[in-house]
């Protein structure tokens, strides 16, 4: 690659290995992976991977690590993506150029701008180094970095292969709170998404930051920067282009740093593809293979890929193969098979091992794979290896190219009504239960624990299955899922029950997907135990995940030792309900598995999203879509997504009270409520922060019902009154009621909001 000038330079800091090697030679994800359309215009039309977000990253690392990283990255790093950008200058220049560039970056990262750092490894305990190796290799992390520890039977360590990126470099890089800041939020770091979100909790991170215990390079001592080295390292850092990939400096400096600009690709066996580059271009140290996969696929750019080709691209790309099986390519190697894990055995392989990706399209609904990709869905909580979240912006074209490529002529089943309705569902209970067919023996339902195995909960087919693989499945199991632990109940199409619906097996199987089309409502079979029993708060604020009539399929309810709590719906990011009294009811012994609902009267909240980029004059708010016994299948699930929402989880402090996160676009949220006293009753003050990349504004709906203006930011409605601390305030009609919205303006940084919330008789 000829560049316009020869200090122009693409570092891409720690792009997986895995891009290249699992990938074909003659993709363009190479050309992805290595960032060359920041450089090359002409290449724009391969992508480009994000560069890891310095104002982020570098807070995390150890004192001299970046200094050593910089001068010598194939030598800190023996796999990483940093190509070498100091050929030509000596040995203490080069020393030069780190600190200059290496104090410029820590001063960056210090700035407001770049938010917190370190705040994900805050912990309630000490971490558990043994818990930590534990938990590698039971997710899944071996799949690509390989076992750390001998496998089980073995005496040995099972063989790592050229793909398998290597850690060795992990202990000397980071503390052991910034390992764990990392792994908490690693798309935060690295948007890219080749180290995907594994959805670890705050103490699990920090157990896998004691597991590869960090070495300290020294004393740790800050060294001081000399005068004029920030200056130095801020005018490298431009001239050298950096700023081509690394957008996170970019935006934490005043004004944007200029990028540099290189020649269209010219000859393909000169600059970064060269033998031996020159001084002043980038030393990527490719070997001739990968020379000859980048011109390659330069030399393709011009050929369309076919949509079958473009997944099999991106499921080499982020490794989807290490784990999952597509037409008969990847999946987990045997000398790894012993880390897959279930806590249902007797399920077979399938409880085990991650489900195969062929035919998905035809087999998955494109909104259920939507919530799997990029929400990290599960229906398999025996399964210890975990679905990884890499980031909508990385695999959000994947749901609709296997909708594409895996289509089947599509059935419909028919909807039942009046007296032929109960006689359906009447037969489908039957049929599901302990006395029939016996499905409920092996899944759950409805949350509710099978009597022996846990399966899949069969109420999920209707959201999750396409009507034809459901009814294919239930005619042929063996045959639609080779090596499932499953009867044949419809041998060759026959209905072994023929007293129910005539023997008909058309009808049966349509039964039954109707039965299960009303999720909450449908009745438990014959078999299905009901066991409910209270959760209480002791001395410390309690977290309850699972389902609520109040909150949603994914609520989460938060119960203090004052007596007030509240219920969070986490799938639109909304304050769902503030209730007084005993904490919650839940059926089933799963924390987040099961239903919960408040044990006391309950004053709800409107569940629609409460947090939109700034709402103009009397646009309508958009409401949550709702669903019926009729059409008991969600119209829209990507509705939180369309407009702007995104759930991040939550963190707890050390009192156990959790500050919930989520994110409104760029606009970072964290949102907590706790309990104080007003008046001699128990009220919630909740405080919102928002953390805005850029200026903006939004506006937040804080009530609706029937509203009435007490005084200054005072409003009454629906068994509240709600204070509010800052936000213009103003009330809209609606068509039974009002509601209160709050104009936010949020300048670059930190804006805070406050409410308080008090039941009112």
């Amino acid at each position: 690659m000829t560049h316009a000038r020869a200090s122009s330079w693409i570092p891409f800091i720690l792009l997986s290995l895995a891009s290249i090697a699992a990938a074909a030679p003659t993709t363009q994800d190479e050309l992805a992976a290595y960032a060359c359309a920041a450089c090359h215009d002409d290449l724009s039309g391969a992508g480009l991977r994000a560069a890891p977000n310095l104002a982020l990253t570098v807070p995390l690392m150890q004192e001299g690590y970046l200094e050593a990283y910089l001068q010598e990255p194939h030598s800190a790093q023996g796999m990483t993506r940093m190509p070498d950008l100091m050929g030509g200058l000596d040995r203490s220049e080069r020393l030069q150029a780190a600190m200059e560039l290496a104090d410029f970056l820590k001063g960056e990262a210090e700035s407001p701008a770049s938010g917190p750092a370190g705040s994900a490894a805050l912990r309630d305990r000490e971490p558990s180094a043994k818990l930590g190796e534990k938990l590698y290799h039971r997710i899944g992390c071996v799949m690509c970095h390989g076992a750390r520890s001998p496998s089980k039977g073995s005496s040995k360590l099972p063989p790592r292969t050229a793909e398998m990126r290597s850690l060795d470099h992990v202990r000397v890089k980071y503390t052991a709170e910034g390992l764990a800041a990392f792994l908490g939020d690693p798309l935060a770091h690295r948007s890219a998404g080749l180290m995907p979100d594994m959805q670890l909790s705050r103490t699990e991170a920090a157990d896998l930051a004691a597991y590869f215990a960090p070495i300290s390079l020294g004393p740790g001592a800050r060294r001081i920067p000399l005068a004029g080295s920030r200056e130095a390292g801020a005018s490298r850092f431009e001239s050298m282009g950096c700023a081509n990939c690394h957008g996170g400096i970019v935006d934490a400096r005043e004004g944007a740093l200029a990028k540099a600009v290189a020649e269209p690709i010219a000859n393909t066996d000169a600059g970064c593809l060269s033998a031996t580059p020159p001084a002043g271009v980038p030393d990527y140290r490719f070997d001739e293979d990968t020379r000859d996969a980048l011109r390659t696929a330069i030399a393709l750019m011009s050929a369309p890929l076919s949509s079958s080709a473009k997944i099999d691209h991106s499921l080499g790309a982020f490794r989807c193969t290490a784990c999952h099986v597509r037409d008969g390519n990847g999946g987990v190697p045997m000398e790894l098979d012993a880390f897959l894990e279930t806590s249902e055995p007797d399920l077979g392989d399938h409880a085990r091992r991650p489900p195969q990706l062929t035919g998905i399209g035809g087999k998955l609904r494109r909104t259920w794979m939507e919530r799997v990709l990029f929400d990290g869905a599960s229906v398999r909580p025996y399964m210890g290896t975990r679905m990884p979240i890499f980031g909508e912006g990385n695999v959000g074209h994947l749901p609709a190219l296997f909708a594409e490529v895996d289509a089947q002529p599509a059935i419909t089943f028919a909807k039942p009504k009046g007296d032929q309705k109960r006689e359906y569902h009447d037969a489908a209970r039957e049929m599901l239960g302990t006395t029939s067919l016996g499905c409920v023996t092996c899944h759950a339902f409805n949350a509710k624990p099978a009597p022996t195995f846990q399966g899949i909960d069969l109420i999920t087919s209707p959201d999750r299955l396409q009507e034809r693989w459901f009814r294919d499945l239930l005619i042929a199991p063996q045959k639609t899922l080779p090596g499932v632990i499953m009867p044949e109940s419809w041998p060759g199409g026959v209905a072994l029950h023929d007293t129910l619906l005539d023997g008909d097996t058309d009808k049966q199987i349509n039964a039954i997907w109707d039965y299960l089309t009303l999720g909450r409502s449908a009745r438990d079979p014959k078999g299905i135990a009901q066991p409910r029993w209270d959760v209480d708060v002791a001395d410390r604020p309690k977290v309850y995940r699972g389902r609520s009539r109040v909150a949603g399929f994914r609520g989460i309810a938060v119960g203090f030792p004052e007596g007030i709590h509240y219920a969070f719906d986490a799938n639109n990011g909304a304050l769902a309900a503030i209730w007084r009294g005993d904490f919650v009811s839940v059926n089933w012994n799963g924390q987040g598995a099961g239903d919960f609902n408040p044990r006391a009267r309950a004053v709800e909240l409107a569940r629609d999203v409460a947090l939109l980029e700034k709402v103009a004059g009397n646009a309508p708010w958009p409401l949550r879509p709702t669903m019926t016994k009729e059409a008991p299948i969600n119209p829209d699930p990507t509705y939180p997504r369309q407009h702007g929402y995104r759930f991040r989880g939550y963190h707890l402090g050390k009192d156990g009270t959790p500050t919930l996160r989520y994110a409104l676009g760029d606009v970072l949220v964290e949102d907590r409520l706790v309990p104080i006293e007003v008046k001699g009753q128990k009220a919630l003050r909740r405080t919102l922060v928002f953390e805005a990349k850029s200026p903006s504004a939004a506006t937040f709906r804080a009530l609706t019902g029937t509203i009435e203006k007490l005084g200054p930011g005072i409003h009454r409605g629906g068994g509240l009154s709600v204070t509010t601390s800052a936000g213009e305030a103003r009330l809209r009609p609606l068509a039974e009621g009002q509601e209160l919205l709050l104009d936010i303006e949020l300048p670059q940084g930190r804006t805070q909001l406050e409410l308080t919330y008090e039941i009112v008789n």
